[in-house]
This record gives C-alpha cells, structure tokens and sequence, in this order.
C-alpha cells in the first residue's frame, strides 16, 4: 500500500469520494458473480464507475440509465447504473459521475454465506424451551430453558393464539 494511501486511512479518511446517504445505493450484502446488479442513484449523472478498493482503479464503466420519475416507493427521481457484467471477485465502490460514491460492497459466490449463518443463529438464540449452551451461544448462553408456563393474553386478542411462541 502506498504510504499517502496508508496515511489517509491511518487518520480515518477514505482516498474515495465522500459518501453522500441516499446518493448511491447499492446492495449491502453484496452480490454473487453471476446475479443482476443494479446501483441506484438519486441524484442526476450521465455515467458512473465500479473502482475496486484494493486497487483504486475503475473496472466497469457505464452510462446512467432511464430515470424513474416520481418512484411510487419514495417520490423521488431515480437514476439505474446497471454494472451486472462485471463478473470478478473483489471489493467495490460504485461512483456516479457527479462525485458521489456507494459503500462498499464485495461480489463474491460466497457473498450471502455470512447471512444464512446470522440467519441460522438469530433462529437459535430464539429457541424456547430449552436451554442454549455456552459452545454456540457464547454471551448470550442460558442453562435454563425460558417461557416454561402458558402465555396469557388480553381477553381483546381475537382468534386462537395457539403456537405463537413456538420457534423452539
């Protein structure tokens, strides 16, 4: 890494453009190598980059496409940057033409494994009815299973409330 690299990331500042919140949005997770990819941009730009973290050299080039006038979602003009021909394992940042850049991002095929594992074990931590050992619960271990008697609920919840705790 070059030393005025070095000295910038070393006082918390990025050599990339300042992230501006809602500018240029992309996917948090990620995406896989071959999945459509798609950044959307709030602000108007003709044309935008991938740049690659570790190199800071711009792979992809693209120009903005059609503008979604008064998105039903939002109300806002939105602007497509379309980059799903890029293909290569790394770590992004997508830059509009304007100066404004997304968070990071990686693709990767592996890119959605650290997801199903939180997945897995927030589904864990919820269990009922069981206790949940220190091996895989770290902090968050209890040696004794919780919600042992009968739920009450208000006399206004309509309908049967049978199996609304039953995750365990």
């Amino acid at each position: 890494m070059s030393r005025p690299i070095l000295a910038l990331l070393l006082l918390g500042l990025s050599p990339f453009p300042a992230h501006t919140a809602n500018t240029v949005a992309v996917d948090q997770a990620g995406y896989t190598t071959s999945a459509r990819k798609v950044g959307i941009l709030t602000a108007r730009a003709d044309s935008f980059s991938v740049v690659n973290v570790a190199t800071r050299k711009a792979v992809f080039r693209g120009a903005t496409g059609t503008a979604i006038r008064g998105d039903a979602s939002t109300g806002m003009d939105l602007w497509k940057a379309d980059f799903s021909a890029l293909r290569t394992p790394g770590e992004y940042v997508l830059v509009a033409s304007t100066g404004d850049s997304s968070q990071r991002f990686i693709i990767a095929d592996s890119v959605y494994d650290p997801l199903f594992r939180a997945s897995l074990k927030g589904f864990y931590y919820q269990r009922c009815g069981t206790p949940l050992a220190p091996a895989f619960a770290g902090p968050y271990a209890r040696t004794q299973p919780c919600h042992m008697a009968d739920g009450v609920f208000h006399p206004t919840v309509p309908g049967d409330t049978a199996g609304l705790d039953e995750t365990g």
